[in-house]
């Protein structure tokens, strides 16, 4: 892992132990985590953390599925890519067929996630597949920011004030508020007292990418 890109990843699987370990092992590799043991869990930890890839167990023992999870996260939050794991060999022997998930989702075998070469190459294949990050360059600004930070700061490039911000992402207003904070501190705005926030924010966001088109809120680069 990039050392510029401090990822956030989610773990969602109903079993403590491998949850417990997968996390233990991301956190170690410098990757910052959020545990949780079922579908409401993730959601709602998801309005509140800028989350870039979510690893999801196949089987979360309750009704909503991790299949049914997975197209949830990418209706609701686009710009989290996903990671399932899975107890069988391959899709086939789950029951499933290829396009049982979206687009660049890897599947793991939980068997092999003590080996953290494995586990954090699929987390970079779901990231570099979902298309959401741009291919921004070590040294410009912007590449401290999550793929979620990104999305949000296009979104103040539009135009949009932040309770819009909260509708179009299915967010809430203090999640957003707390989301744009952040983006300030890693752009190191706060400390810059001579300079709007927002608008040197914009700024930057305008100088990489240009002045990205209103209406598309809810889209990704």
């Amino acid at each position: 892992m990039n050392a510029a890109f401090s990822r956030y990843v989610l773990v969602v699987d109903d079993e403590p132990v491998i949850r417990t370990l997968v996390g233990e092992i991301l956190t170690s590799k410098g990757f910052s985590v959020e545990l949780a043991s079922n579908a409401q869990e993730s959601l709602a930890i998801l309005e509140e953390v800028a989350i870039d890839v979510a690893i999801v167990d196949l089987d979360l023992g309750q009704s909503v599925s991790g299949v049914d999870l997975v197209h949830i996260l990418s209706d609701r939050f686009p710009e989290v890519a996903c990671v399932v794991l899975t107890n069988f060999p391959d899709l086939a022997a789950a029951g499933l067929v290829d396009g049982s998930f979206p687009p660049n989702v890897p599947v793991v075998d939980k068997r092999t996630v003590t080996d953290s070469n494995i586990l954090i190459d699929s987390l970079d294949r779901a990231i570099e597949g979902s298309g959401i990050r741009h291919a921004l360059a070590v040294s410009n600004e912007l590449a401290l920011l999550t793929s979620g930070q990104l999305r949000t700061l296009r979104m103040l490039a539009q135009g949009y004030k932040v309770p819009e911000i909260a509708r179009i992402s299915s967010r809430s207003v203090s999640a957003v508020e707390k989301m744009v904070g952040m983006i300030y501190r890693k752009l190191k705005l706060d400390e810059r007292g001579d300079l709007n926030q927002r608008t040197e924010a914009v700024r930057l966001y305008v100088d990489a990418f240009g002045l990205p088109s209103r209406g598309e809120g809810a889209s990704s680069e």
